[in-house]
């Protein structure tokens, strides 16, 4: 089982708080936590002027404010985008669309969009 750490959960924003829920639900899941617990990088995201760095190492995954100079992967979009994401499960869209866009490596995105996944 993956554990799920939020750093400095007091002054998290808007969009770690709603990670935070989306992993919380994801990790019900004997299979995705599993998953999770395998995966092993550093994923920078940006919406807006908030950023989040979702972390998962060693079986933990660890969400904190801002974003690194180093990550094995940055996606960006404004806010709106993220949450129309995450409420309708649609990410091929806005990424073709250029709403969301995408830089390094693609596939611990990839596996993070796998995570996610209804």
């Amino acid at each position: 089982m993956a554990e799920l750490i939020i750093k400095e959960p007091e002054s998290m924003n808007i969009m770690g708080l709603i990670l935070k829920h989306l992993m919380e639900q994801n990790l019900k899941d004997a299979g995705k936590a599993e998953a999770a617990r395998k995966m092993n990088c550093v994923i920078a995201m940006r919406g807006g002027k908030m950023g989040v760095t979702i972390t998962f190492r060693s079986g933990t995954i660890t969400i904190e404010r801002g974003t690194p100079p180093r990550a094995n992967s940055r996606i960006n979009g404004s806010l709106n985008t993220f949450l129309q994401v995450a409420v309708s499960k649609n990410y091929i869209s806005p990424l073709l669309s250029g709403k969301i866009r995408i830089s390094g490596n693609p596939f611990p995105l990839l596996k993070l969009i796998t995570f996610l996944a209804a």
